[in-house]
């Protein structure tokens, strides 16, 4: 009966692009954020794919699809993958777009750049994108 009710959530997941909050996502990222489901791939991180220096990545967000006009993002989170804390915390107001959120950030080495949203009705949003550092900044 428990296998059964993890295979139905495991499918339900799949064809709905929520997921549970162990799926190829690290800890610290799911403690930080307090995060119980993640919608998958609705945040196209804008940054760049080689960063010659490390010392400053430009990180920001491209594109977020809330699904629905009336939901707006609370906070966003920018997270290195090899670090356990993270980069970034934005907290925005109805008035903001998510898409206008940029920052720099300090990166050692080639890694994998999380960001985490959480919208207006609690719901938590993820992407992520590789960035390869030739010339460490730390």
């Amino acid at each position: 009966m428990k296998r059964n009710y993890l295979q139905l959530i495991i499918l339900f997941g799949l064809l709905f692009g929520t997921v549970g909050v162990r799926a190829d996502v690290p800890e610290y990222i799911i403690q930080a954020t307090n995060a119980t489901s993640l919608n998958k791939n609705s945040i196209e991180l804008d940054m760049p794919e080689i960063a010659e220096n490390g010392s400053v990545v430009p990180v920001g967000i491209k594109k977020l699809v809330t699904g629905k006009p009336e939901l707006h993002v609370e906070q966003i989170w920018f997270f290195d993958q090899s670090r356990p804390r993270h980069l970034a915390v934005f907290k925005l107001t109805p008035a903001v777009d998510a898409e206008d959120i940029k920052t720099r950030v300090k990166l050692a080495k080639s890694t994998v750049i999380y960001a985490v949203a959480r919208l207006s009705d609690g719901s938590t949003m993820i992407g992520h994108a590789p960035v390869k550092v030739t010339k460490g900044g730390c």
